[in-house]
């Protein structure tokens, strides 16, 4: 039976999300996360993108190819018989600057959820384990305990006032798994107000520029 393919799920913003755009969707309350135990991390500026033991595409299944998915598709090439059937990998491509220019990358995939054959999304420490054995980069956490928004908060100003890039915001997800049913009351993001998305022209269609990794390694070394 050939895998299924599924778009990611659009990500609902917070109540108290800073910059939200006119289109946006937003919880009407933080209460499905209250009394839980969440994971928050870095909201990467990069492009939504899934890989399966067969196929990779980005939010839309029927994406455009360019270099950042050829170099994806050998990531994936890399580690596809480790992949169990019917599972999926969910994670930010940097390959390309969007509107934040990283220079210091430790990869240009890092990898935010895990998908297994019944379309459930993996508890944070499977995605942990199963990063580790694919020798896959997880997202950066920033804070890993029962939801408390100001906690949150003030654990993203300590995180963002320590990087050299301006960040994006953060995403707070459940720490448990999930069905793909549930992801509008498991996931929501939240999108700092100095965040300025270039209105005038879609990264797509600018002269691209290049992410860095850190020490300027090539981004072959990665995939080893």
């Amino acid at each position: 039976m050939p895998d299924p393919r599924f778009k990611y799920p659009r990500t609902f913003h917070l109540p108290y999300s800073l910059k939200k755009g006119h289109d946006d969707k937003v919880l009407a309350t933080d209460d499905i996360f209250h009394g839980k135990q969440v994971v928050v991390t870095e909201k990467l500026d990069g492009e939504n993108t899934t890989l399966y033991p067969d196929y990779l595409h980005a939010r839309s299944i029927n994406s455009d190819w360019d270099e950042s998915k050829r170099w994806l598709d050998r990531l994936r090439l890399h580690i596809a018989q480790d992949i169990p059937t019917g599972w999926r990998i969910c994670g930010e491509n940097l390959f390309y600057k969007h509107t934040i220019h990283y220079t210091s990358l430790e990869t240009l995939f890092y990898v935010y959820s895990i998908w297994n054959e019944q379309n459930e999304c993996l508890s944070w420490q499977e995605t942990l384990e199963w990063c580790k054995l694919w020798n896959l980069k997880p997202i950066p956490v920033l804070y890993e305990d029962v939801y408390k928004k100001e906690l949150i908060l003030q654990a993203f100003q300590n995180y963002a006032s320590q990087r050299t890039y301006p960040v994006e915001g953060f995403v707070v997800r459940l720490a448990t798994g999930f069905a793909f049913e549930a992801f509008k009351e498991s996931v929501a993001k939240f999108v700092n107000d100095t965040f300025q998305i270039n209105t005038t022209k879609h990264w797509k269609y600018d002269v691209k520029e290049l992410n860095q990794l850190k020490n300027n390694r090539n981004v072959w070394e990665i995939i080893s």
